[in-house]
């Protein structure tokens, strides 16, 4: 069946992270962005962003600075790590009520 890919539309070259103006880019941006501090976000919110944009899975390619956003991927309660391999992780989205 088809699924709909959202990718991230930051260029991240020299000072500048990113100009987009997408909606669904700003909304992941204000917990990945650098200088934000995830410590302050809770998990819920995170979680009740991505449902309200339709996104059931996380996919993180294991680049360069990956592991940054791993660990607060990997430290959320509600993602379930489904897929682990060399170069790529997956984490499904729970769904919360």
């Amino acid at each position: 069946h088809d699924v709909n890919v959202l990718q991230g539309d930051n260029i991240e070259i020299g000072n500048i992270y990113t100009q987009s103006s997408r909606l669904e880019s700003n909304v992941i941006q204000k917990y990945i962005a650098p200088g934000q501090d995830r410590n302050q976000m809770t998990q819920e919110n995170f979680i009740k962003d991505l449902t309200q944009l339709g996104i059931g899975y996380v996919l993180v390619a294991k680049e360069v600075d990956w592991e940054n956003y791993d660990t607060y991927l990997k430290n959320n309660a509600h993602l379930k790590m489904v897929h682990d391999s060399e170069n790529l992780i997956l984490y499904k989205v729970a769904i919360l009520y």
